[in-house]
This record gives structure tokens, sequence and C-alpha cells, in this order.
């Protein structure tokens, strides 16, 4: 495949997804994206995450904000990236859990054709993201 992004074949829809094994998830033990999860008010984190995420905001008050304040500032320029620049492909590298909105429901909100590639080096987060992958979308897929 050629690296000149004007080249059809980058708008060729993805054929293939690796699936990615299940992994055991040890909710006994905080997790740094469970924590965010947390304080983006998210779902997916257990009593040992929001314990250490507690405890992390007697130290650093303003943890939950920054984490809010970065989410905002995901959304504000995935949204002008989709909208304004017609960007359709998206990388994001260290994903963390996917609490929603995510940078697939803003982008695909504005572009349904967008397409994700979610990147993490934690093979129990990608299994989250595949696992919320709704059936049979072509359009996001998950990689370590």
């Amino acid at each position: 495949m050629s690296d000149n992004p004007t080249d059809d074949r980058w708008n060729t829809p993805v054929e293939r997804v690796e699936t990615v094994e299940r992994v055991e998830l040890r909710t006994d033990v905080p997790h740094s994206a469970r924590m965010y999860d947390y304080f983006l008010a998210g779902k997916d984190n257990f009593p040992a995450d929001r314990e250490a995420a507690e405890r992390a905001l007697e130290v650093f008050p303003a943890l939950r904000i920054a984490a809010q304040q970065n989410r905002a500032f995901v959304h504000r320029a995935t949204l002008f990236l989709a909208k304004e620049a017609g960007i359709r492909q998206f990388l994001d590298i260290g994903t963390g859990i996917p609490t929603s909105p995510n940078l697939h429901e803003v982008a695909q909100g504005i572009a349904p054709d967008t397409r994700v590639i979610y990147v993490d080096n934690d093979p129990s987060i990608l299994w989250t993201h595949m696992r919320v992958r709704p059936r049979g979308c072509r359009t996001l897929s998950a990689a370590r």
C-alpha cells in the first residue's frame, strides 16, 4: 500500500479485524485507565479504582477537572477535524477505557463513515474496546 494519503486504497473498508484475546481482569488492583474512567463519571471502574482515585484527588484536587477538560479538548479537536477539515480517519494512541462519548462517537456523529483505530499497550483496554464495538462495525478497530 502506498504512503500517499490521496491513494484510493486508504479509503477501502477494513476487511479483517483481528480479535483481541480475552484477558484476566484484576478488579482488586487499581488501574490508571479505570481511575481515569472514574474521573469522567464512567461505568467501567471498580471499588479499588475508585478508592485509589479518591486518594489521588486528596493530593491533586483538580485531577477530576483536568481529566474532564482533557476529554472536552479531545471532543472539540475531533469535531473541528471531522466537520471543518474533513478528516475521516483517526488514530487514538493510549486510548484508555471507552467512556462515552468516545472519539468514534464524536467523529461518526459528524461523518458516519469515519474510521477510528484505538491503540493501547494494555490488552484489557483493547478487549473492552472490542467488546463495546457495535456488531458488524467495519469502521472501528483496536490494536496493541
